[in-house]
């Protein structure tokens, strides 16, 4: 049996690494632009599920949205354990959206042999204990369609214009001008893509603040409460499109 296609091309990847200082690899800003976010333009926010994303993409199928690894968890199928060529999930740090996302290469006793971005900053292959992972799960049957997105969320809706506000207004206390226009242009660009689910957009927008330096400590809870606000507005706002 042929392996899977975003796992071939996942391992003609492999020793793609950032690079130190202010440039960046123009290869890991084609994941971000694969995986749907085409506004980042730094190579060290965090990019495993921008890789993982950007594999799918090119072999054909959706991803999930985010960049958040968790939202990875509701992707797909789910499998009873590891299986070559599936996605998988891995806990991270003390947050339960906290994570790290790869494709398992091979299976063995007790560990697999993840294939991953931003694994010591690289695309790499690295051995996780099978017992830790939160998920394993298998790409859509159907190339391009994703069974947990069941609309297609328009650009510059109500809700993400609501967004763009309140990062503006976060933007100008916390940093400045210069911080609050890249958040507008951010959320006006990158917000219709986002999953709907309030964890892994957390999970991005701490991805998006780092890029920012802005420090996340101490916004969680705001975030989390503009994140409830905006979950709301996009159920009234596309209330009767879901198929």
């Amino acid at each position: 049996m042929s392996e899977p296609k975003w796992l071939e091309l996942a391992k003609g990847q492999l020793g793609t690494k950032e690079v130190a200082g202010k440039k960046d690899n123009p290869v890991i800003m084609a994941y971000y632009a694969d995986a749907g976010f085409p506004g980042i333009d730094h190579d060290e926010v965090p990019w495993c599920a921008a890789f993982v994303g950007s594999m799918l993409k090119r072999a054909g199928y959706k991803p999930s949205g985010s960049l958040a690894a968790r939202s990875y968890e509701k992707y797909g199928t789910r499998l009873p354990g590891p299986k070559e060529g599936c996605i998988a999930v891995f806990p991270r740090g003390k947050n339960s959206w906290e994570g790290h996302v790869g494709i398992v290469a091979s299976v063995g006793e007790r560990t697999v042999k993840l294939l991953g971005g931003n694994q010591a900053n690289q695309v790499s292959l690295a051995s996780y204990p099978i017992d830790r992972a939160v998920a394993w799960v298998w790409p859509p049957e159907k190339p391009g369609i994703v069974k947990s997105t069941k609309v297609a969320v328009k650009s510059k809706t109500v809700w993400a214009q609501v967004m763009a506000f309140v990062m503006m207004v976060w933007g100008v206390l916390s940093n400045g001008l210069e911080s609050a226009f890249k958040c507008v242009l951010w959320f006006i660009d990158i917000m219709p893509t986002l999953v709907s689910d309030v964890e892994g957009s957390r999970g991005s927008a701490q991805s998006m603040l780092s890029w920012l330096n802005i420090p996340w400590q101490g916004v969680g809870i705001a975030m989390t409460v503009a994140f409830f606000i905006i979950a709301i507005l996009r159920h009234v706002d596309l209330k009767g499109t879901a198929s």
